[in-house]
């Protein structure tokens, strides 16, 4: 791996930790709401790019708790794991024109946001909820983001992947 590499590795989880660390998407002040949505894209946009760099390294965060997983013929849109799960909701929250909300037809939101345990909605044989009471959770169709299970947990993931390489 190349210092220019690691340099952008090390930028990355340092800009993560100080999104996570700054509890803004686990804060109810009504001031921070506006600001959600923004910090939760980055972290996803720079999450994704760690966890793809992991991949592509041979070490990748392939843990399945709580993931849907879903077996498409489009490959972007197939979700066997974490990483998968989320690249998809990185790229619903980047492009909002994308075939990546997973539902059925009838079924199809862009991103819902539960912030403790609940059901959203149920239709047929679709259930989507938070199922924890410490946890976020974000939905998309049939999928749903768990901010400490998923978000939280894959960066832990991703530091320990990537500690020999962290540059400061």
């Amino acid at each position: 791996m190349n210092n220019d590499t690691k340099f952008i590795i090390s930028i990355s989880i340092r800009r993560i930790a100080e999104l996570l660390d700054s509890k803004i998407l686990w804060s109810n002040d009504k001031i921070l709401i506006p600001f959600k949505h923004s910090v939760l894209t980055e972290v996803l946009v720079l999450l994704n790019d760690l966890l793809q760099k992991s991949n592509k390294f041979k070490n990748r965060v392939d843990f399945k708790d709580d993931v849907f997983i879903y077996n498409h013929t489009n490959k972007k849109l197939k979700i066997d794991d974490v990483t998968d799960l989320i690249s998809n909701f990185r790229n619903l929250l980047c492009h909002t024109n994308t075939d990546r909300t997973i539902a059925t037809s009838y079924l199809k939101n862009l991103f819902n946001l539960i912030p403790k345990k609940e059901i959203l909605y149920e239709f047929d044989d679709v259930v989507v909820q938070n199922k924890y009471d410490d946890d976020i959770a974000y939905s998309s169709g049939k999928n749903v983001l768990y901010l400490k299970r998923h978000i939280e947990k894959s960066f832990y993931c991703i530091k320990e992947n990537f500690k020999d390489y962290i540059l400061f």
